[in-house]
């Protein structure tokens, strides 16, 4: 990562409806800049660097290549995520994967064991974790109100109507959504 007091250089491979959300953090971030972004569909890399920054790369393989990149943050399609965070930390750049980190467990076990085979970290996105209501939770937890736990577990149900899998052909594909939620 950046050293001294240099800020923290991502690069966004997949520029789609979620690297904005990624972008916006990383421009709320004093210590963090978003120096590159890359999509198969250029025009997107163009509008999201135009909005929040950054230079658009031609490829994957350039993004990863740039120096001046130190974060990944793969946004794409989650059957892509296994080849993508291979490729990233061989290249010796931390990651940031959106959810889920994969769609079959021994994709996640690679993913761990490439990263640390690389010494990069490697990170997914939980994007619950700071809700009010999980925040709440802790909070009673950490104030000792719900007695000792020994166990515990939480079900979210979430419903998507269809129009959220008609707004990207891979959403509810086998091949690339894991079948979808």
């Amino acid at each position: 990562m950046a050293k001294d007091s240099s800020p923290v250089r991502f690069g966004i491979i997949g520029c789609g409806i979620i690297a904005d959300i990624h972008a916006q953090s990383i421009a709320h971030i004093p210590e963090a800049v978003l120096a590159a972004a890359y999509d198969t569909k250029q025009e997107a890399a163009v509008r999201l660097t135009e909005q929040y920054g950054g230079e658009v790369c031609d490829s994957m393989e350039a993004l990863l290549g740039r120096a001046d990149v130190d974060v990944v943050c793969i946004c794409t399609p989650s059957g892509m995520h296994i080849d993508q965070t291979v490729l990233a930390a061989q290249a010796g750049k931390h990651v940031l994967v959106e959810k889920p980190m994969a769609i079959r467990l021994e994709d996640v076990e690679r993913m761990i064991e490439v990263c640390k085979d690389h010494n990069v970290l490697l990170a997914t996105v939980f994007p619950r974790r700071m809700s009010p209501q999980a925040q709440y939770a802790r909070k009673l937890i950490q104030e000792g109100r719900l007695g000792k736990l020994s166990l515990c577990s939480a079900y979210v149900m979430l419903y998507r109507d269809q129009a959220y899998y008609d707004s990207a052909g891979w959403r509810g594909t086998w091949a690339m959504d894991g079948g979808g939620a």
